[in-house]
């Protein structure tokens, strides 16, 4: 079976819960209640329906590491997601990226790399990179 929504109640009492997979559902939204869980480490909601994460997550998840929100409907990310600075995996891709958003700049030029890297696996045509004021000057290469 699937999801269509995560019922609050399914969390209440998850406070410690570390490790968190809600992929491959039909959820469109998640609750507002998932910002209780401060000491998640891994959130996986690939292959979902997710259109906009919560601003909270950022301000809430902070030592999350390993974010998949790919296969989704995103197109933007909340700009409160720079304070995940925890952050060591994080796939975004096959989401209809309409650009790089700004906030990812903020996070670390490690993330930014992933997320061009995965925009590069899901854009196709050329990308030009200088069209968000990037270039690859002080890059040596970016690992696929």
């Amino acid at each position: 079976f699937s999801l269509l929504r995560l019922p609050p109640e399914t969390l209440e009492f998850a406070w410690s819960l570390q490790s968190l997979w809600l992929s491959y559902n039909h959820l469109e939204t998640l609750p507002v209640c998932i910002e209780e869980l401060t000491a998640l480490k891994t959130l996986h909601l690939h292959h979902n329906r997710i259109d906009r994460l919560p601003p909270t997550l950022g301000l809430c998840l902070l030592q999350l590491t390993d974010l998949d929100i790919s296969h989704n409907r995103m197109s933007k990310l909340p700009l409160e997601f720079a304070n995940l600075k925890s952050l060591e995996r994080f796939n975004i891709r096959d989401n209809p990226w309409e650009m790089i958003p700004e906030e990812l700049v903020d996070i670390s030029i490690h993330l930014l790399l992933k997320f061009l890297q995965n925009l590069k696996e899901s854009v196709h045509g050329e990308l030009d990179m200088r069209d968000f004021g990037l270039t690859t000057k002080g890059m040596m290469y970016v690992r696929r």
